[in-house]
């Protein structure tokens, strides 16, 4: 047998094996940590009752790191269905650890929220997973001009 011959199993063995290893890598680079889910809230208005219909999307990466990276994209309706706009929440910076109990865990630090004016830096919320699957978002109403009401919005985390 010549060189070539034998060469050339063998380089596709070795890039098939290259293949495998990397889908296999990818496969495990996404930590167990890694959750996601909807938003379907119902907010309080200025009155203190129910005004708004809240409904979206969020993703909370890297809540085993010192810097978990979360994102949260969402409309926002009157329960009439009128007054609709869209908002975000990104650019999370955990302040100190993750606050576990026997219910889930809290991660409470500092956000972007986009809102009318502009998007507002810095503000303050705090994020809920509990063990059943439930979250929940606090976002600070001083700096938010009370805009999301007085109760977290509300929602579930992906099975």
């Amino acid at each position: 047998m010549n060189k070539l011959t034998l060469a050339i199993p063998i380089g596709f063995m070795l890039v098939i094996g290259a293949v495998a290893t990397t889908g296999l890598s990818n496969a495990f680079a996404q930590s167990a940590n890694d959750k996601s889910g909807t938003i379907s809230s119902t907010q309080n208005g200025a009155n203190g009752k129910p005004e708004w219909k809240v409904d979206g999307t969020w993703t909370f990466t890297g809540l085993d790191s010192k810097s978990p990276k979360f994102d949260a994209a969402f409309g926002m309706q009157m329960l009439n269905g009128s007054a609709k706009h869209k908002h975000t929440i990104n650019d999370f910076k955990l302040v100190g650890s993750p606050n576990k109990s026997s219910d889930g865990t809290v991660y409470n630090g500092t956000a972007t929220v986009s809102l009318k004016k502009g998007p507002v830096n810095n503000v303050p919320v705090a994020i809920k997973i509990t063990n059943s699957g439930d979250f929940s978002l606090k976002v600070d109403p001083k700096l938010t001009g009370n805009h999301f009401g007085d109760t977290p919005i509300q929602g579930k985390v992906k099975a």
